[in-house]
Parts: C-alpha cells; sequence; structure tokens
C-alpha cells in the first residue's frame, strides 16, 4: 500500500517578526509546500499581487489564506477581516479560507446576527470561485472564559455542516478548552479541510496571565508539551487527509532574530510532521 504523504504548510504570522521575503527562503528550505498567507491589516490588488508573486517566486503553493489577526477591535471589525480574507484568497488563488466565529453568547446578539449576514455574502463568492470558507475552533478556556456559541466542537461541527462551511482544527485551540484531540477530529469528520498544528501545556494559574500563557503553554512547537500531536498525525496520513496540516506557532519559540536557529527549528518541525505521518516517533522539536 502506498504511504500517503501529508501536505506541510506553515503560518506566515509564526514568522511575522521578519519581512515576508526573508521568512520565505526559511520555509522552503526547511521542506515545506506550502503556506498559509495571513491577511495584512489592510487589503488591495496591489498588495495581493505583490504576496502571490513572492510566495510563487520562492517555489510555494498558497494553500490558505487567514483573515488578519491585527487591528482587533471597532477600527476593524470581524465582518471587515472576514471580507478582507476572502478578497485576498481569491486574489491569490487559494483554496482554502480561514475565518474565526465572533466571541458571542447566542447568535440573537447584534455581534452574532451581523457576521451570520456577512458569512452568507461571502460564501457564495467563495463557492463561486471554487474556494472553501473554514471557520477555526475557538480559543476557549471553560473554566476562565465565558461560553460561546461555537466553543464546544460538536457545536462547530453541525455549524459547518448545516452551512455547507469547512472547519480548522486548531490542536492548541483544542487542548485549552480540553477538548480530546483525537475525538475532536472525528467529531469534525468531512468538514476538517485544515489543520493548525502546535502543542499546549497546562500552567494552572498562570493561564489567567496573558504574556505567560502566550510564551510558556499555548502555540508552541510540536513536542514542546502535552497534545497528542503524533498520534492525531499518524491517523490524519492513515485516513488519507488531503488538506494541509499547518505550522502556526508563537514567532518567539521560532528564534526569528537568528537564521541558522530559526531554520533548524523550521527543519525539526517538517520532521516530526513526516516522521509522526509514517507512524515513527518524531523526535522533539
Amino acid at each position: 500500500m502506498t504511504e500517503h504523504r501529508l501536505l506541510t504548510s506553515i503560518s506566515t504570522f509564526s514568522l511575522y517578526p521578519l519581512p515576508l521575503r526573508a521568512a520565505l527562503p526559511l520555509i522552503r528550505r526547511a521542506g515545506f509546500d506550502g503556506v498559509e498567507l495571513v491577511a495584512p491589516p489592510v487589503v488591495h490588488a496591489r498588495i495581493a499581487a505583490r504576496l502571490a508573486e513572492l510566495v510563487r517566486r520562492h517555489g510555494l503553493a498558497v494553500l490558505s489564506v487567514h483573515q488578519t489577526l491585527f487591528g482587533y477591535g471597532p477600527l476593524l471589525p470581524l465582518e471587515r477581516r472576514a471580507r478582507d480574507a476572502v478578497a485576498l484568497a481569491l486574489a491569490v488563488g487559494a483554496p482554502r479560507i480561514v475565518l474565526h466565529s465572533p466571541h458571542v453568547r447566542a447568535w440573537a446578539q447584534p455581534a452574532g446576527e451581523r457576521w451570520l449576514e456577512t458569512l452568507a455574502q461571502l460564501q457564495k463568492q467563495a463557492a463561486a470561485a471554487g474556494a472553501c470558507i473554514s471557520i477555526e475552533n475557538v480559543d476557549w478556556n471553560p473554566r476562565l472564559d465565558k461560553p460561546v456559541v461555537l466553543g464546544e466542537m460538536h457545536a462547530l461541527a453541525g455549524f459547518a455542516a448545516r452551512r455547507g462551511l469547512g472547519v480548522t482544527l486548531d490542536t492548541c485551540h483544542a487542548m485549552r478548552s480540553h477538548a480530546d484531540l483525537l475525538e475532536s477530529y472525528k467529531a469534525l469528520g468531512p468538514q476538517m479541510v485544515n489543520v493548525h498544528l502546535s502543542d499546549w501545556r497546562d500552567i494552572g494559574a498562570g493561564e489567567r496571565r496573558l504574556v505567560q500563557r502566550s510564551l510558556m503553554a499555548n502555540h508552541l512547537l510540536p513536542g514542546q508539551g502535552q497534545a497528542p500531536l503524533a498520534a492525531l498525525l499518524r491517523r490524519l496520513a492513515a485516513d488519507g487527509y488531503a488538506g494541509p496540516v499547518t505550522l502556526e506557532v508563537n514567532p518567539w519559540a521560532l528564534r526569528p532574530w537568528s537564521p541558522a536557529q530559526c531554520l533548524g527549528r523550521l527543519e525539526q518541525a517538517v520532521a516530526y510532521i513526516r516522521q509522526a505521518g509514517q507512524g515513527s516517533a518524531p523526535q522533539g522539536a
């Protein structure tokens, strides 16, 4: 039987301290197949053309586009970030678009209603271009955070299935919400079109401090935390999963101030994905 090779990608946000023209050669040398472009705060045709050309020049594919992670708040509302992500994806020919759902407790809240209306409009645009909108599971801790509409994995899976959407499984978010990672994958089923791969560590009371949580607990390199990532990757490969496995880690974990260290850590991450997908025990990143 032919061994299934997982498609490797990396979020450009993982290397955001570096200019894209400096990050892309490292990504290519490390052995990634493509990238997930994180949209800038402002998207227009010239920016889209420049980004697409940069990625193609380095022999990489744009496997997905993620809404901007900058400018949260009233100056750049969630609906605008979603529209810009779809516009960028269609301009660069990306087949997948990753959106965040609103942190609301009920769809009847104004923010929920606005987002649903925008989503319906954008889904028509994306479908006409052959692209899939996927909703990322929420970064939510049931012990610390208020409940949100799509906080539970089964709720997200049902929402996506009813609307013909995809889902992006963020492994760190799933672990932080105390979900079983393999059961989450099983629950999402055919809706899962992208995986955001990173590790997570339980730091107890430190979870309440944003800086401590960001640097010590969330979005760690594979093998540096408690998530059963190797088991998930083995299952993905065995099932013939065809979507990308997208490394999305805290940028400081990659040591962007040192090109040599950064390249080494990127290579370790690719090796982790490859080895786990082949059923061998990966070395910790």
